[in-house]
């Protein structure tokens, strides 16, 4: 048997090869010729061609016509079976071009609904029909008839959604491509066989994949993407995206997926039947969370030369100078919630947290006296003119037990009008900014924050944000040194603290929580319910409506 299949056909494979003695030879049938010196061979059992075009997730293309010939030339009774699932017969025939036997993945593009698991199998030969039919009825895998009956509908628009997927996949490729990633898609000219896929198919389908040189990278902008559903399948109606070789193709040895060429931070993108500007949209904005393009004042998107990753690097390898502190990228890692008093308080239940998905804050100096906040994730920007905010106060190394009422009271002009959603984020921000800021030089800041966590209500962990502006004030004012590189323990580029200095760094986080807890729109938390955990959920919501 030769083939050129992956994932669970692999492992299939791999099984056969072991227990039923059937000899496998995996080739790259990008180049029929590779199969000739095994078809040619006099005493040659080579009894199945087993081909995918385009394949998954490379989107590698073989010449169907040319192999089957060039196969029934040498060996006339063997088959060319082909795995069509990524093109649905919708958009490419095998049979057509001299396959023996095609099959398809019904729970995908034929049924377009994820809502059922079934398998398609078509050939023109009564012989084979006859041996697959038999097995069939021996073993009794027939679909069911509710399950037949769902694939029965889906078909009925299996044209509709594949045409509104291929125009949306290919303005994502086109849109991708223009950004300058490598990008996988038979629908871009430059995309190799092209030419032969447009023979063969008439179009080129709705899944993509393209590759960041950056894995980390790769698994932020995985995480960002809201619209974009984490899942392994394709050809469903809902856009979806993954890592294959953490999720699909994760079962197969890193070395080989080295040599197919599957680099670990790829991408696949497997587009749905959404508004295409939305999916744009929403991937744009993953891009931009997760550092891998920066978007100008006009709009204009650009492929980022500094990403998250490497700009963590850039600053673990140079000295902690003041003019480095004037320009510094933070991250707060999120936590793991289920459910608990944050799903009551914003009604949102998370599903999973991790450190490597995390809150961001880059902090940029200004030579005005501006001090601006953006939080892109509630599309808010702000400036403050630093000569009017109330920034008599002095600075303690300590911060206060309870957050100042005065200070607060002073505070609420500068946030009146603000988006209600991310009024009590502000009002931390401004509370922490003039209680650690350095107010002698009036120096003018941008502070930029974006999260990567997919929880709570908006900016994700309020507790990670707390942590960025609190540890961004302190190191960008000199209040505390910025870690070097000679610090105990290092991951992924990104500067550990020392105890002493996650110890500070918390304190001040802590008074920015309360700000922003105690504030909470819906429901009202005491003081003592954040310093007594152990209250039961029933006694927080019972005290909370009495305040």
């Amino acid at each position: 048997m030769l083939a050129t299949i992956s994932t669970g056909s692999n492992r299939l494979l791999a099984y056969l090869k072991e227990h039923n003695g059937i000899v496998v030879h995996h080739l790259d049938t990008t180049q029929p010729d590779v199969l000739v010196p095994y078809l040619s061979k006099s005493d040659s059992k080579v009894a199945m061609v087993l081909l995918e075009s385009p394949t998954n997730p490379l989107l590698q293309i073989a010449d169907l016509a040319a192999i089957a010939d060039l196969v029934h030339e040498h060996i006339r009774e063997c088959l060319v079976v082909v795995d069509n699932t990524m093109m649905s017969p919708y958009l490419q025939r095998p049979l057509e071009h001299g396959a023996d036997l095609v099959y398809d993945s019904g729970t995908k593009y034929l049924s377009g609904h994820h809502d059922l698991m079934a398998g398609v199998i078509v050939c023109d030969r009564d012989d084979v029909a006859k041996r697959i039919a038999f097995v069939i009825n021996s073993i009794g895998n027939g679909l069911a008839p509710i399950d037949s009956f769902l694939l029965l509908r889906g078909i009925k628009t299996l044209a509709l959604r594949l045409e509104q997927q291929q125009r949306s996949a290919q303005a994502v490729a086109e849109y991708l491509h223009g950004l300058g990633f490598k990008v996988h898609f038979p629908g871009l000219p430059s995309h190799p066989n092209k030419d032969i896929h447009d023979r063969l198919a008439r179009g080129p389908g709705a899944v993509l994949s393209f590759v960041t040189d950056d894995k980390a990278l790769s698994e932020r902008i995985v995480a960002a993407a809201r619209l974009w559903g984490i899942s392994v399948s394709f050809g469903c109606v809902n856009s979806l995206i993954s890592m294959p070789c953490l999720m699909s193709h994760a079962s197969i040895d890193p070395a080989v997926r080295a040599a197919r060429g599957l680099q670990e931070d790829l991408i696949r993108l497997c587009v749905g039947i959404e508004d295409t500007d939305d999916l744009l949209d929403d991937l744009e904005a993953a891009l931009a969370e997760a550092g891998a393009i920066t978007i100008f004042e006009d709009g204009t998107p650009s492929r980022a030369g500094n990403t998250a990753n490497q700009l963590t690097q850039s600053l673990a390898s140079t000295s902690a100078s003041k003019s480095e502190s004037a320009n510094l990228l933070v991250s707060a890692p999120g936590k793991v919630i289920l459910f608990g008093e944050h799903a009551v308080v914003h009604g949102v239940t998370a599903i999973a947290g991790s450190v490597d998905l995390r809150c961001y804050c880059l902090t940029e100096a200004r030579s005005d006296e501006i001090l601006t906040l953006h939080l892109s994730d509630f599309d808010l920007s702000h400036d403050w003119n630093l000569s009017d905010l109330p920034l008599d106060h002095e600075f303690t190394s300590t911060p206060d037990e309870q957050p100042d009422e005065a200070l607060l009271a002073r505070i609420e002009p500068f946030v009146h009008g603000l988006d209600k959603r991310a009024v009590h984020a502000v009002q931390a921000f401004l509370y922490l900014y003039i209680r650690l800021a350095d107010h002698r030089n009036k120096m003018g800041q941008s502070f930029t924050i974006r999260t990567a966590l997919p929880i709570s209500a908006g900016l994700g962990s309020s507790a990670a944000y707390s942590v960025c502006i609190a540890s961004s004030l302190l190191y960008t004012h000199q209040r505390l040194s910025i870690p070097t590189s000679t610090h105990s323990k290092e991951h992924a580029g990104r500067r550990s603290l020392s105890y002493e200095q996650a110890d500070t760094v918390n304190s001040w986080a802590f008074l920015a929580e309360k700000i922003i807890m105690a504030n909470l729109a819906e429901w009202t938390i005491p003081w003592q319910v954040m310093e007594e955990p152990w209250l039961s959920l029933e006694r927080r919501h019972k005290e909370a409506k009495q305040r």
